[in-house]
């Protein structure tokens, strides 16, 4: 960049731009400063960040705005982040129809905890528990007139990897499915153009579906009679209803790696699922603020049967974050029925969320709770001993304990 440009907000975040698409790309050659093009972003300011990062946005490159929201995070402030909210290309991305551009924008924004609203501040929570849901899978849901076609795409989309959230008979009734539990990544619509064009129209308004890929499906003959401005856009493709299976998988490939690059690694979705499990439970031990834990409750819930090892302890620390009955029965639920060091560990967390929340346990959980602490040895007993006694029953269940 000539020394003339020095000053020009504009053309050195086209030059960092540049730099980070190189670098995304992982072949960045020698610049003239020796820090990478990532340190060089990052050493510009939030605000020329900003900047690049909605080069990215325009140019419709996931790469490069992975790239811009991991340096812009680094800099930038609650009030940087997302300010200017409708132009803010930060906020723009946590409507990406990649999975990896809107979880790693609800992390830059969660992590800065911003004190007031601002627009799709709704979205954040959901898409990071969507994360800790799914784990290393994709998220689809099915919105189709016939049943028969419900129940053959469902197959087809779990065939694929995808875990299915919801099959229904509208868009409607395919946010009932999916509220708590997370957003979807893959909307399938079939019907005929009229029922597609309208359930899509709903999709795309609806705050759980407007960031997925829309893959209409339509009779052959009827495909133009569908919405242009749903067909005609970079996160929608149709496919003709009533062919094979395998120009099905064909369309959801096609319509994958021109919306969001390909379907990321279970590498990149683990290590995500750990720093959304983080970012969550952050944000319930700040409490207040823009963000609503109780807008993770579902996805934790099945997340806490789902994942397995660090995962699963991390999520048992979110969902004690969430001030709901059905959030710390769960968390009971799953500890009765486990064994030594997990059990252990839920039972603490289930001591977390009484401590904070009161005593929210079924009967039947405390008589089953009790008798685990008769019984219970060693770190397994003193756990439940700390459950017991944080769910704060009152001496006469502890006159109970004696009797026993």
């Amino acid at each position: 960049m000539r020394d003339s440009d020095a000053g020009n907000g504009t053309a050195l975040a086209v030059y960092l731009a540049a730099g980070l698409r190189l670098e995304a790309q992982e072949t960045a050659t020698e610049v003239a400063s020796p820090l990478s093009p990532s340190s060089l972003v990052q050493a510009a300011g939030p605000m020329v960040g900003r900047q690049v990062l909605g080069l990215g946005v325009e140019i419709g490159d996931a790469g490069l705005q992975l790239q811009a929201i991991r340096a812009l995070s680094k800099t930038g402030g609650p009030t940087t982040l997302v300010s200017g909210s409708e132009q803010n290309p930060l906020i723009a991305c946590l409507d990406s129809a990649n999975r990896r551009v809107r979880v790693e924008a609800a992390l830059a924004v969660a992590r800065a905890m911003p004190s007031t609203s601002f627009p799709r501040a709704n979205a954040v929570v959901p898409t990071l528990a969507a994360t800790l849901r799914e784990g290393g899978h994709l998220a689809a849901g099915v919105v189709a007139m016939q049943a028969e076609d419900r129940t053959q795409i469902e197959s087809w989309l779990r065939a694929q990897g995808f875990d299915v959230m919801g099959s229904t008979e509208s868009a409607s009734a395919l946010r009932t499915a999916m509220t708590g539990h997370g957003s979807a990544d893959l909307v399938v619509v079939a019907g005929d153009p009229t029922f597609v064009s309208n359930q899509g129209r709903a999709l795309r308004g609806d705050a759980l579906t407007s960031s997925a890929m829309l893959l209409l499906a339509v009779p052959e003959q009827d495909a133009v009679r569908v919405d242009r401005s749903l067909r005609d856009s970079r996160s929608a493709n149709v496919w003709f209803l009533g062919s094979s299976g395998d120009t099905f998988n064909g369309a959801v490939k096609v319509l994958m790696n021109r919306a969001s690059g390909g379907m990321p690694s279970a590498e990149d979705m683990a290590t995500l699922a750990m720093e959304s499990a983080d970012a969550l439970i952050g944000i319930g031990r700040v409490g207040g603020g823009p963000f609503r834990m109780i807008d993770a409750e579902g996805a934790l819930i099945d997340g806490l049967s789902r994942q397995q090892g660090d995962l699963r302890a991390r999520i048992a620390m979110a969902l004690a974050l969430v001030p709901s009955q059905s959030a710390q029965r769960a968390l009971l639920s799953a500890a009765l029925k486990a064994e030594g060091d997990d059990r252990a560990m839920l039972l603490r967390a289930t001591a977390e969320s009484a401590r904070r929340f009161g005593d929210k346990a079924d009967p039947t959980q405390v008589d089953r709770l009790r008798a685990l602490l008769v019984d219970g040895k060693g770190a397994e007993g003193a756990a439940a001993a700390e459950c017991y006694g944080a769910l704060n029953l009152g001496p006469q269940e502890s006159i109970k304990l004696i009797l026993k």
